[in-house]
């Protein structure tokens, strides 16, 4: 799927750059995280964990398929 970033800058996702996100789980510090990562192209950009659906949504704007 296809995602701006609309957080702060981190983890290697640049603010304003659309990616396309593809997620995976894990697991850190013994509880369960979703990981997401991002890819321009072919290349791949950054990898960034987050806690749930909630904090992905405060980061990330969906834009298409």
């Amino acid at each position: 799927m296809r995602m701006k970033f609309i957080g702060k800058t981190s983890c290697g996702f640049k603010r304003g750059n659309i990616y396309e996100v593809k997620e995976s789980f894990g697991r850190s510090c013994a509880e369960k995280v979703i990981i997401l990562t991002g890819k321009i192209g072919e290349r791949t950009i950054a990898s960034c964990p987050y806690e749930s659906v909630a904090a992905i949504m405060r980061n990330w704007k969906y834009v298409g398929e």
